[in-house]
Order: C-alpha cells, then sequence, then structure tokens
C-alpha cells in the first residue's frame, strides 16, 4: 500500500511551493495556516480523497521532521483530515472471472509469474512483504508448505501455499538458499516497482482492461473470498486484520444486489415449502 514515492515528492512538492507563494517558512508553519491551505484545495474543487492524500504527505513530512529534530512541532497535530467519501475512493481490484484470466496468464508465463500472483493474489500478501521473501522463507509445517514472513508491525505470519502452486514454488526455488524468493529480469530481489510493471504485463496478456495494482490483487482476495461465502472470520484471519471493520472496506462487493442476503433465505424457506 501507500502512495508512490514519486506522487509522494510531487504533492511535498506543492505544499512548499504554496508555503513560498504565501511567504511562509515551512518549518515556521502553524495549525491556521494548514487550515488555509486545505481550504484553498477544497476552493480548488478538487475530490476530497484527493485532498486527503495531499494532506497524509504534508502531514508525514512534519511527523519526521519533529522525530528528526528539525522542528519542535508538527502544525498538522490537531488539523481534522479531509473526509474521503466512499463513493470517491478508487480502490483497484479484480472480480473472480478477471482473477482466473490473471492466474491463467501467470501459469502459462512461467514460475515466476504464477508464484508471484498466486502470493498477492491468493495469499493476500502486500507488497513489500512478498518482495522481502527470500527462498528459505518456504518451510514445511504440519504437512503443509508454508511462507513465512514479517508483515506490519514487525509481526511473523505463517500462510499455507495453495498445493496447486507447489511445483512451480519448488521450480522458481532450484535447491538455491538464502536468495530472494521473487527476482526480477537482472536476478536481483524484485521491487515494488518492478512488481507493478509486471503485473502490468500479466494483466494485457490476459486481456484485462481494469486498472490494477499490486495492493488491488489484496483487496480482490477479500472480495472474492466474501463473495464465494467465506465466512467473515476467515477472510479477516487470511488478511490478518486486527478489526473486521477493515476486511469490510476491503470489500468491493458489498453493494452487489446480487449478494443480497434476502436471496439465499428466501430461496431456502421456498425450498422447504415445495418439499411439502
Amino acid at each position: 500500500g501507500g502512495p508512490p514515492l514519486a506522487s509522494s515528492r510531487m504533492r511535498l512538492d506543492l505544499w512548499l511551493r504554496w508555503c513560498t507563494q504565501v511567504g511562509l517558512d515551512p518549518l515556521q508553519v502553524r495549525r491556521p495556516h494548514v487550515e488555509i491551505w486545505l481550504r484553498s484545495l477544497e476552493d480548488q474543487n478538487l475530490a476530497s480523497a484527493t485532498r486527503a492524500a495531499k494532506f497524509g504527505v504534508v502531514h508525514l513530512f512534519y511527523k519526521y521532521a519533529v522525530v528528526d529534530e528539525i522542528t519542535d512541532r508538527d502544525p498538522t497535530e490537531n488539523v481534522t483530515r479531509p473526509k474521503v467519501h466512499e463513493g470517491e475512493q478508487k480502490r483497484t481490484w479484480l472480480p473472480t472471472l478477471d482473477s482466473v484470466a490473471l492466474l491463467d496468464a501467470a501459469i502459462k508465463a512461467g514460475p515466476r509469474e504464477h508464484v508471484f500472483v498466486v502470493l498477492l493474489g491468493q495469499m493476500a500478501l502486500r507488497v513489500g512483504e512478498m518482495c522481502a521473501l527470500n527462498t528459505d522463507s518456504v518451510r514445511h509445517n504440519q504437512g503443509w508448505r508454508t511462507i513465512v514472513f514479517r508483515g506490519k508491525g514487525g509481526d511473523t505470519f505463517e500462510r499455507v501455499v495453495p498445493v496447486q502452486a507447489l511445483r512451480d514454488l519448488d521450480r522458481l526455488i532450484d535447491g538455491c538458499t538464502d536468495m530472494p524468493l521473487i527476482r526480477n529480469t537482472r536476478g536481483d530481489r524484485m521491487d515494488r516497482a518492478a512488481a507493478d510493471r509486471l503485473l502490468h504485463r500479466l494483466t494485457r496478456v490476459a486481456g484485462i482492461t481494469r486498472p490494477i495494482t499490486p495492493h488491488g490483487l489484496r483487496r480482490s482476495v477479500a472480495t472474492n473470498m466474501l463473495a464465494q461465502g467465506l465466512p467473515l472470520r476467515d477472510v479477516q484471519l487470511q488478511l490478518r486484520h486486527a478489526d473486521p471493520r477493515m476486511t469490510m472496506r476491503y470489500d468491493q462487493g458489498k453493494n452487489s444486489l446480487g449478494r443480497a442476503a434476502v436471496l439465499p433465505y428466501a430461496s431456502a424457506q421456498y425450498g422447504m415449502l415445495n418439499a411439502d
């Protein structure tokens, strides 16, 4: 997750440029100045999601400026973050048929591509977690092949690898120890930018036209698991969310009329009626 570094730099540059235009030293900014800046963004009719993203970068700038003792105050600390309306959030994800098409393209492309899609699009690892994996991250436990990795906050997690991916996982490891598991075309550890490029190549081959990001595959896992009727608790555990409300936020199909609870409930009742 998180905005790309280039986008963050651009947003921070816009803030610094605004400070220069109004004659402010960025390190002497106070809370009212930040609120005036936010109102200026609102006057430009920018979407709330755009304003929130710009504010987020500025907030991080001052947070770390305080940590590094460049300044002794964070002027954004008590500023209300722009509320993002759910309808404005551009969350990428793939429905089940597109996910299957992506998996098919990955299998045909080779072991690296297959394991790449399984890690992100079935096991729901974050892209940074996937990039950090080594060949010795693959373990045996209770008769299963698993991946052990560090998640957010430094906690260690273990997740089962789908059996259908084991042959290509072994081909990818190829007897190597202490090597990056997912490597770029030069054989070095894959980074986020290379992961994004690989995903876009696979989506083109698969004929997928909707936009998708590596984190969007994680969102797709939650959406499609819930659409298939898996319990919310199981999906929450797979995605490692502390709060089930976060898992529900990932569910892009929750407003689908085809998933209305009344449909299976009514079908069951009519089925019992007809059985009589």
